[in-house]
C-alpha cells in the first residue's frame, strides 16, 4: 500500500491575509486531518504490520494509528482438563482389572456365566440389535452438542483434536487385546470377545460430554453407555466382563486424548502460522510494483482532469510532489495491486477552511 500525505505551501496571498490564530488553527487542523488520513490507510491495509507505527505529521508526533499485531497464538487460561492426575486413572484401572478377572480366575469366569444365564433365562428368543447403533450417539452428542449452541469447555478445534486422539488410543488398546486375548465370544464363539469394542466407543465419547459440557449432559452420554453395555450382554455379542473392561479402556482413552491436547494445540498453531504466513507472502509477491503519475489535477486546484499521460509524473495537472499510483500503461491501473491513498491538506483561499483530498486507486 502506498500512501503519500502532503503539506501543500499556502501561496503568499493567503498567508498575508491571514491573522496569527487563524494560521495555528488552520495548523492544527493540518496535523488532525493528516492522522485522520494516515488512520483511515492503515485500516484499509491488506497486510497488517507487525508493529505498531507512530504518525508524525510537521514534527508533531500522533499517537499510534495502527495498533500492533496480536499473536496468533491466543493466551488460554489456564485448563485443569488436560493436566495429568494420578486420581483420574483410579475408575478407568478399578474398571479393566474387574473385567480382567472374567479371562484370568476361575471366580470372574464363573460370575460371567451366571450373569450370561439369568439373561438367557429372562430374554427369551428376542434381540435388540440397536446397539449397533447407539454405540455412536456419545459421540454425535460430543461433537454436535457444541455446534447446536450448547456452551463446550473448549472450542471445536481442541474438541475434535480430543476426540481423534481418544479414538486413536481406543482402537489400538482394544484391538491390541482382542488379538492377544483371544477371549470366545458367549454365542458364537469367535476369538476376539475381549474387551468390548462397542462399549468402549460410547464410553471415550461419553467421557468427553461430561469434561465439556458438564455432569447432566455427561449423565445422558453415560446412560446411552451403560445401554449399550447391557445389550451387547442382552444379544449374547459379550460377556459382562468384557464390557466392563471396555468401559475403562474407553475412559482412560478419552483422559489420553486430553492429555495430549497442550501438544496438539502448539503444534497445530504453530502449522497454522506457517501457512498464513506462506499465504502472505504469496500476496505480496503478486503486488506489482507501482509506477506515479500526477495527482488528478481538478483535486490539485490546477487545469486537467488528470495530471500526466503515459508513464510518468502529471506536468499540469497535481501538486510537485502529490503522486497517485497506477502499474498500467497510460494511467490505466492493470492486475492486483494494493490501494493507494493520497492526502492533500490545501486550503481555501476564502474561507482559510482545510480541505482534505482523498484519491483512491483501485
Amino acid at each position: 500500500m502506498a500512501f503519500v500525505l502532503l503539506l501543500v505551501v499556502l501561496p503568499v496571498r493567503t498567508f498575508a491575509a491571514a491573522t496569527p490564530d487563524s494560521l495555528a488553527s488552520a495548523a492544527a487542523d493540518t496535523v488532525s486531518v493528516a492522522a485522520d488520513t494516515a488512520v483511515i490507510a492503515a485500516s484499509f491495509s491488506p497486510v497488517a504490520p507487525a508493529a505498531a507505527d507512530t504518525v508524525a505529521v510537521a514534527g508533531t508526533p500522533v499517537a499510534p494509528a495502527v495498533s500492533a499485531r496480536t499473536s496468533s497464538v491466543a493466551l488460554r487460561l489456564e485448563d485443569n482438563s488436560t493436566k495429568f492426575k494420578w486420581t483420574q486413572l483410579i475408575a478407568p484401572a478399578a474398571l479393566i482389572t474387574v473385567g480382567s478377572l472374567g479371562v484370568s480366575t476361575g471366580f470372574g469366569i464363573g460370575i460371567r456365566e451366571t450373569v450370561r444365564d439369568v439373561v438367557e433365562e429372562n430374554r427369551g428368543p428376542y434381540r435388540l440389535p440397536v446397539d449397533d447403533v447407539i454405540q455412536f450417539v456419545p459421540l454425535a452428542m460430543d461433537l454436535g452438542l457444541g455446534l447446536a449452541g450448547v456452551k463446550a469447555r473448549h472450542n471445536f478445534r481442541d474438541r475434535f483434536l480430543v476426540t481423534a486422539t481418544a479414538y486413536a488410543t481406543m482402537g489400538v488398546l482394544v484391538n491390541t487385546l482382542k488379538y492377544t486375548v483371544r477371549e470366545p465370544r458367549p454365542g458364537s464363539g469367535t476369538r476376539n470377545a475381549f474387551p468390548s469394542g462397542h462399549t468402549a466407543v460410547a464410553f471415550t465419547a461419553a467421557e468427553i460430554v461430561r469434561v465439556e459440557y458438564g455432569p447432566w449432559w455427561g449423565l445422558a452420554a453415560y446412560s446411552v453407555g451403560c445401554a449399550t453395555a447391557f445389550l451387547r450382554v442382552y444379544n449374547d455379542r459379550h460377556w459382562i466382563t468384557d464390557t466392563i473392561a471396555g468401559a475403562g479402556i474407553g475412559i482412560l482413552s478419552a483422559r489420553v486424548g486430553y492429555w495430549m491436547l497442550p501438544l496438539e494445540q502448539r503444534l497445530a498453531d504453530y502449522i497454522t502460522a506457517k501457512c498464513r504466513a506462506r499465504r502472505a507472502a504469496r500476496l505480496s509477491a503478486e503486488m506489482p510494483s507501482a509506477s506515479f503519475h500526477g495527482l488528478p489535477g481538478d483535486l490539485a486546484g490546477n487545469q486537467g482532469a488528470y495530471g500526466g499521460s503515459g508513464g510518468g509524473r502529471g506536468s499540469g495537472g497535481g501538486v510537485d510532489g502529490a503522486f497517485w499510483a497506477s502499474d498500467g500503461p497510460a494511467g490505466r491501473p492493470s492486475g492486483p495491486r494494493r490501494v493507494s491513498f493520497l492526502a492533500v491538506p490545501s486550503y481555501d483561499a476564502y474561507n482559510s477552511a482545510a480541505v482534505l483530498s482523498v484519491a483512491l486507486t483501485f
